[in-house]
């Protein structure tokens, strides 16, 4: 579906930059981040405000999992993502990567 891979290739772009640490012409990073229990609401309002936000606006916004991904491995949201919809793992940015690289 075309708006899948739109989706997949704002994520695989916002966290490789995120991840990169160079922000280039984006002078600001906003990362947004859903609750600690990173259940099926808080992981798809994060993706959801995020894409929506980098649509409205100029700067770079990150969707970011608060669980790490060892712990996503784990939890049903995992299985829509990765089975319902085709995304991979390492596509999204994790908030413990935020302290490691900023």
């Amino acid at each position: 579906n075309t708006y899948n891979a739109i989706f997949k290739k704002y994520l695989k772009t916002t966290t490789a930059i995120a991840r990169s640490g160079q922000l280039g012409a984006q002078s600001t990073m906003n990362v947004i981040i859903g609750n600690t229990s990173c259940d099926m609401d808080s992981c798809t309002s994060t993706l959801a405000l995020s894409w929506l936000y980098s649509q409205r606006e100029t700067q770079l916004f990150v969707p970011g999992l608060i669980a790490t991904e060892p712990v996503l491995e784990q939890i049903e949201i995992t299985a829509h993502l990765v089975e319902d919809c085709q995304f991979e793992l390492n596509d999204f940015y994790f908030a413990d990567e935020l302290a490691e690289t900023y």
